[in-house]
């Protein structure tokens, strides 16, 4: 990591000299951010204070001059569309009207799925450089059609070539004889095709004959990028430019030839450091990720051991009270049993009534302030992690409440079938996406067959089906650490022409003895991987067993050959229509009141305060008036105000 950095602070330094010294400026475009980075050098070269180049693509647009404005456009999204390189020139308006001429090169980086992500480029001013091209032009125009001014095309700086109508050289300058290593003598008369490589000269005459037809100046930036071949052979990158020349003898074209070579390798080295320090900024920023991910998996793993913690004593504290109850029942005499069965029944319902309440008044307290907290903006994101955290403790602990209780129901004998139309295959879609997330967590491959076509809607009881099946698949995916987790479900007539639901739940796992699967349904009783998982309460089974009883049906487990277990669960079920599926709401969360309605007042009265005063500022918070009383006759004196 040490070395990375000071890797990455020697890049930093040799980009600071690569692009201060030559006055060129680097930008970046993020595109799907929409944000602009550049440097220094590209709020000189647009006239702008230092630091405020504009943040936005709409800003630097509003910077090229109207006539340039669309052509750019253009180009830079032709580049984004294949990806390509570009150049090109355009012209910037100063904030106090000056205009300079730039030019501006860059490229395209893609994303992983070959999307456009990120432009980077250079850009220099080239003002200078186009008022001599400019002033050498009319110069050109003026002075070399007269001899007598030859000496002044002798001292241009750039190799100047003039060609007549018929495309052969008429007269060039010492710079041409010093760039191309020919003699005057060598050149003239010749076809300028001698001095540009074979490849690029199949295209040349006919872009002179369209420059005769219409012979407008035309400044280097905006002619094909060439290169030069000198007499030895060796090809040099140029820049041309051209312009026309009135003589008797007709018009003549005289083209200024330019060696960028130097800057070539200046741009490419720039363009180089620029990648590098791309690179580099990307794997930083994936260590410091990693890093997160690494802290956020400790601390969810404490949590999750913590919460285990807490299910062995409630679980403890739960066999204890049953292991309490049995000694009692045990001097009870024979011919009282039932009277005192009735009874226990009675007492064991008070007290897990009681329990459940005494457990629920401040677990409802911490639900309530979690959620309550997660509506405050100012919340960190650590914070609002910590507390979502708590939240699903919480709800955790409460599961495990109302395991408890149904139990105590269904012994009771307080249970009901509530069968309703549902649609089916919905309800497998659900319980799709619920465990392929859990299953993929632990690298397990889930597979869920159905076979519903022949009746879509079904009558059945859809909460008690949904439980049932959500507790054999917590547990095929729980006790199963390689391999696949299935769900195949069919509906089948027999004999009797009534119709069945099957669902068999498979998974790969260490699988269950038989000395396990004797007593594998009764309250409180896990196999040997569940008690080494520590996570459970030994009721899931036995409650799924006693809902498919109820339901007429049965849920049996039988050894899968290879290794690990099938659950099936069989319920007879009726075929429904979809005129009287029963509805679901969508779970929304309510923010605030619709603006313009009565404001609603809200009495609540609970003797815990915190309660319900996490209820008060709850509803408080959505727009309600909201007041609390802590008993019945404090409400009522309330309410009759």
């Amino acid at each position: 990591m040490h070395n990375l950095k000071r890797e990455h602070a020697r890049t930093d330094e040799h980009l600071h000299l690569a692009l201060q010294s030559p006055g060129i400026g680097v930008w970046t475009w993020n595109i799907a951010a929409n944000i602009v980075e550049a440097d220094q050098n590209c709020s000189i070269l647009f006239g702008l204070p230092i630091g405020q180049f504009p943040l936005t693509i709409e800003g630097f647009w509003a910077l090229v001059h109207t006539a340039d404005r669309e052509r750019v456009q253009q180009e830079v999204a032709a580049s984004m569309e294949h990806g390509a390189e570009y150049k090109t020139e355009f012209q910037v308006v100063w904030p106090e009207g000056a205009v300079r001429s730039v030019i501006a090169r860059g490229r395209v980086y893609e994303d992983e799925a070959g999307q456009s992500r990120q432009l980077t480029g250079v850009c220099w001013d080239v003002t200078e450089r186009r008022q001599v091209d400019e002033h050498l032009n009319a110069s050109m125009n003026r002075l070399v059609a007269e001899a007598k001014y030859r000496g002044l095309l002798e001292a241009a700086p750039d190799a100047l070539v003039v060609v007549n109508g018929d495309r052969k050289i008429v007269l060039v300058s010492a710079q041409t004889e010093k760039l191309f290593g020919y003699r005057r003598e060598e050149l003239l008369g010749q076809t300028i095709e001698m001095l540009i490589p074979w490849r690029f000269t199949s295209n040349d005459p006919s872009n002179r004959t369209g420059f005769f037809a219409d012979p407008e100046a035309r400044a280097m930036a905006e002619c094909e990028e060439l290169h030069g071949l000198n007499k030895d052979g060796a090809e040099f990158p140029i820049e041309v430019s051209q312009s026309s020349l009135e003589t008797e003898e007709g018009v003549w074209v005289s083209s200024a030839i330019r060696d960028v070579s130097a800057r070539k390798r200046r741009e490419r080295h720039v363009q180089s450091v620029v990648d590098r320090s791309d690179r580099e900024r990307a794997e930083r920023q994936t260590e410091r990720d990693v890093r997160q991910t690494e802290q956020d998996e400790r601390q969810t793993e404490r949590d999750v051991r913590q919460t285990e913690q807490d299910e062995r004593q409630f679980e403890r504290d739960v066999r204890q009270t049953e292991q309490d109850e049995r000694q009692s029942l045990n001097v009870i005499r024979l011919e009282d049993v039932a009277a005192v069965s009735e009874a226990a029944n009675r007492a064991k319902s008070a007290f897990l009534s009681t329990m459940s309440h005494e457990i629920r008044t401040p677990l409802n307290a911490i639900l309530g302030y979690s959620q309550l907290m997660l509506r405050d903006p100012a919340l960190g994101t650590e914070a609002q992690a910590n507390v979502r955290i708590i939240n699903r403790s919480g709800e955790h602990l409460l599961a495990l409440i109302n395991d408890v209780l149904d139990m105590s129901k269904i012994e009771a004998g307080r249970v009901e079938i509530n069968p309703v139309t549902f649609s089916l295959p919905r309800l497998l879609n659900d319980l799709e996406n619920m465990f392929r997330l859990r299953a993929e967590a632990k690298a397990l491959r889930f597979e869920l067959l159905a076979d519903t076509e022949s009746a879509p809607y079904v009558v059945a009881d859809e909460g008690k089906v949904r439980q049932v099946l959500i507790n054999l698949l917590g547990n095929a995916i729980k006790f199963t650490e390689h391999g696949r987790v299935e769900l195949h479900v069919t509906i089948e007539q027999r004999e009797d022409n009534s119709l069945w639901l099957s669902a068999r739940v498979g998974d790969t796992g260490s699988g269950i003895t038989d000395e396990e699967r004797l007593r594998l349904f009764q309250p409180f009783v896990q196999t040997k991987g569940g008690l080494n998982t520590q996570r459970g309460t030994g009721l899931g089974l036995a409650i799924s067993r006693q809902h498919a009883r109820l339901m007429g049906g049965e849920v049996t487990v039988t050894p899968r050959p290879g290794g690990g277990s099938v659950f099936l669960f069989e319920i007879p079920i009726e075929k429904g229509k979809s005129g009287v599926v029963h509805k679901q709401g969508a779970h929304t969360r309510v923010i605030a009141l619709r603006p313009g309605q009565e404001i609603r007042r809200i009495l609540v009265v609970d003797d815990h305060f915190e309660n319900r005063n996490w209820l008060v500022k709850l509803l408080g918070a959505v727009g309600f008036s909201v007041r609390g009383a802590n008993d019945g006759e404090e409400g009522i004196r309330i309410w009759r105000e």
